[in-house]
């Protein structure tokens, strides 16, 4: 049995190595076939936005970019800039991107302390907290919590805070932040669930940012078993998910939550339209293509190779593995990320995919073949 994984294994790692990469025209032709283009460079679009953060005071529209990888943010409002009005500001940004996170720190907090304007403070401690991070992931933990109970702040800085630790935990997989966080909040343990629960409960309250409203649909939902709540449930937060993920789509930096996001909602509304008749496979096809074209658009291959993995999970799950096929063929026109490989581990909800036979690709069946293991 280990042998014929480890058979599996070898021939899908020799796979991978042999498809093409991203800007291939097969992949372009493949992509065309969902109505999804090539990425087309534009005005306010990074050329890599992988690497970039970006915080919005969600009072002002004040927008923030920066380099996620060494915690500079550097002011771009049109209206506000503070690296302009503030030299220490923008020595602060030079500090971090040297990855003299200290320095940086030191800097910051002496903004923060003379600073007479909320918005400022608020963005000036949001990057606080980023550099934060390079330095103790505990403390920046900490610091983000503290952020979040600063209630002169504008509400939705203040839930990004938390949601931002939530996002780290889920990535990390690190049970030691989420600990950390609810024990701050005062929340008491009794399992992981309640505690996730619990946890974007408080983040809700402050701000209905989508994650945390699409996790308390979720919640709500595994309760149900009738269409008419089902639907209820679904009315009752779709317009905080539809409108903070369009928020968040124009907010450079949130990119990450917003295809995060985008991801969850497809994914949800596709069970919903599965389990209860609820909306419609067009509805469903039509959010899962748009996430493609985002992450198309903005080069977050990883974000978009997840996208096709769901996608096609859901039309095996519906019955129709003619077309979760096809969706297949496209993510192995691609060269396979390696962030993907790692993180499939991680995922427990793509058993659908296991059940589509037969295959009619080989290089589908190895790459189902590899997944077996880690989703059964």
């Amino acid at each position: 049995m280990k042998l014929g994984f480890y058979i599996v294994s070898i021939l899908f790692i020799s796979l991978v190595g042999y498809l093409v990469y991203t800007n291939s025209p097969f992949l372009a032709v493949s992509l065309s076939r969902l109505g999804v283009y090539p990425h087309q460079d534009s005005q306010w679009v990074p050329v890599s936005l992988s690497d970039t953060v970006v915080v919005s005071s969600g009072a002002t529209g004040t927008i923030l970019v920066g380099d996620s990888l060494s915690g500079v943010v550097v002011q771009v409002d049109k209206f506000l800039s503070i690296q302009d009005a503030n030299p220490l500001f923008a020595e602060a940004i030079k500090l971090s991107r040297n990855q003299d996170f200290t320095g940086s720190l030191d800097i910051l907090n002496k903004i923060k302390q003379t600073s007479t304007s909320i918005d400022e403070k608020s963005i000036v401690d949001f990057n606080i907290s980023i550099n934060k991070f390079f330095l103790d992931r505990i403390e920046w933990t900490l610091s983000y919590i503290d952020l979040s109970k600063e209630t002169s702040y504008p509400p939705r800085i203040r839930a990004l805070a938390l949601q931002r630790i939530y996002l780290m935990y889920r990535k990390y997989n690190d049970t030691t932040i989420l600990r950390k966080a609810v024990d701050s909040l005062w929340i008491v343990w009794i399992s992981e669930d309640q505690a996730k629960l619990e946890y974007m409960k408080k983040a809700y309250e402050i701000y209905p940012l989508p994650g945390s409203a699409l996790l308390l649909m979720q919640s709500e939902l595994n309760s149900i078993n009738n269409r008419n709540d089902a639907l209820a449930v679904y009315k009752k937060y779709k317009i905080n998910i539809d409108r903070g993920i369009s928020e968040m789509q124009k907010t450079q930096g949130e990119l990450t939550e917003a295809t995060s996001a985008m991801l969850y909602r497809a994914q949800k509304v596709g069970n919903l339209y599965r389990d209860y008749a609820i909306s419609s496979r067009e509805e469903v096809e039509s959010l899962y293509k748009d996430l493609i074209q985002f992450d198309q658009d903005r080069k977050l291959t990883i974000n978009k190779q997840y996208a096709l993995v769901y996608y096609a999970n859901f039309l095996a799950d519906i019955g129709d593995n003619t077309a979760a096929e096809s969706i297949l063929s496209i993510l192995l026109a691609d060269r396979l990320e390696a962030a993907l490989v790692e993180w499939l581990p991680k995922t427990k909800d793509l058993t659908a995919l296991r059940s589509m036979n037969p295959i009619t690709d080989k290089s589908i069946q190895v790459f189902i073949d590899f997944l077996w293991p880690i989703i059964k």
